[in-house]
């Protein structure tokens, strides 16, 4: 017989799914949040760089972000929003902010090469990513490897990178790739404005129609990661491209085909795609 009691009776009932309701998309909350994160490090930056807000007092907030975008794998160190070390006090003893900054941008490239399977070749660099395995991007112990005087060639080596991963590393990386990537990276902002001003300011009404239907910051990236893989590989192919923008911006929504229709918004709209700026005069390979 069943129960009567007025506990069972009351007891709201289970309330089966809702076949209307929308299934949540893991990959769109991934994304959400990757957007949210660095959206505070912009902001961070912005304010730590202007002097309103202290570096170390928000030191340990924008290691864990990195830390965790490392962990999503999605968009590479080098092209998240940074703080420029060069605007601080910096005497290489780890006393100054300066110093402390670069350090930890290295953490971040460690981390990084750690999540993506780097096992390094010398002692130091293998006990550096051993640390950060064992105790988290802050480790102590990777202190010996960031603090030692030693060239960023011969870090590099001790790592074993090879020539993509040089590229998403904000520190661990050649002196050329990254005069190069600073110059693209500017070029590509200066892109995007000159896209915004002629949709502002041009009189023709067809190419003002046109191009207020073209994602500018889109196409400036994709034009961004094209260069990038062209450095790489003549013959980039469009799933590569595709890779190569989600490492610039973090978002994995386009694909191989995709890509193939923005490359045409390319080709109209920067023609400067696909061929190397010069730094201090010449041009760098």
């Amino acid at each position: 017989m069943p129960s009567t009691s007025p506990s069972s009776a009351n007891a709201a009932p289970a309330l089966a799914p809702s076949v209307t309701s929308p299934i949540p998309d893991p990959s769109a909350e991934r994304r959400r949040r990757r957007l949210h994160f660095l959206h505070v490090l912009e902001r961070l930056k912005d304010v730590i760089e202007s002097g309103e807000r202290e570096y170390v007092v928000h030191r340990e907030i924008i290691l864990k972000i990195h830390s965790l975008l490392d962990e999503d794998g999605v968009i590479a160190p080098a092209f998240r929003p940074l703080i420029a070390r060069q605007k601080f006090p910096y005497g290489g003893t780890g006393a100054d902010v300066g110093t402390l900054i670069f350090h930890d941008q290295m953490r971040i490239d460690l981390h990084w090469l750690l999540v993506h399977g780097c096992t390094a070749r010398s002692f130091e660099a293998k006990e550096a990513l051993s640390e950060i395995k064992r105790h988290g991007i802050d480790a102590p112990g990777a202190k010996v490897f960031l603090s030692r005087p030693r060239k960023m060639g011969a870090r590099v080596a001790d790592l074993g990178l090879n020539h993509a991963r040089r590229w998403e590393c904000i520190w661990l990386s050649s002196q050329n790739a990254r005069m190069l990537r600073t110059e693209l990276l500017k070029r590509r902002d200066a892109n995007i404005r000159r896209l915004k001003d002629e949709v502002r300011t041009t009189s023709v009404s067809g190419k003002k129609a046109s191009l207020s239907r073209v994602s500018i910051e889109k196409i400036c990236n994709v034009a961004l990661a094209w260069d990038i893989g062209l450095l790489r590989d003549p013959k980039l192919t469009a799933t590569e491209h595709a890779r190569l923008y989600h490492l610039v911006t973090g978002d994995d929504e386009v694909t191989r085909h995709s890509i193939r229709h923005q490359r045409e918004q390319v080709r109209q709209y920067i023609p400067s795609c696909g061929s190397m700026p010069a730094v201090r005069g010449r041009p760098i390979r």
